[in-house]
């Protein structure tokens, strides 16, 4: 049996590394299948200290897409019943359940307050998009 590490997507969108025993590359893809996560990346286990420290480093300071798209449409039912776009921010910190998604629409709530407006704040998954960019843009303002 060999070690192999691995770069998986989740169902819910989000990547996590994994080490598994497996006796072949075929038969670690197969049971990954059967798990319903889809490999990025593979590899053998146990390689050399530079092959490990060249591997990146997921702080998971992101959320999923699932979680993106739910934030998005929640933020523009909210800005289409009126609120404005920093005080529904506002809300959806409050009522966000994890510490990760209070942290992340707190940092795009001091973005459109300073007056960079919700296209330059930052955005719920880390990094935007064009299609994501627009789709904010869109929804908010009626066109979805």
């Amino acid at each position: 049996m060999s070690a192999w590490r691995c770069l998986v997507v989740t169902a819910d969108g989000l990547t996590d590394w994994r080490e598994i025993d497996a006796p072949s590359e075929d038969a670690l893809l197969a049971r990954l299948s059967s798990e319903g996560v889809t490999p990025l990346e593979v590899m053998r286990s146990g390689g050399s200290l530079l092959a490990r420290l060249n591997q990146p480093v997921l702080l998971g300071h992101k959320l999923s897409v699932a979680d993106q798209a739910l934030l998005l449409s929640r933020l523009a039912t909210l800005v289409g019943s009126g609120l404005p776009v920093d005080r529904s921010l506002d809300l959806l910190r409050e009522q966000a359940a994890r510490s990760k998604q209070r942290a992340i629409l707190a940092r795009m709530l001091v973005t459109v307050r300073e007056g960079g407006g919700l296209g330059r704040a930052q955005p719920p998954g880390g990094g935007h998009d064009g299609i994501q960019r627009n789709g904010v843009s869109a929804d908010i303002e009626g066109r979805f």
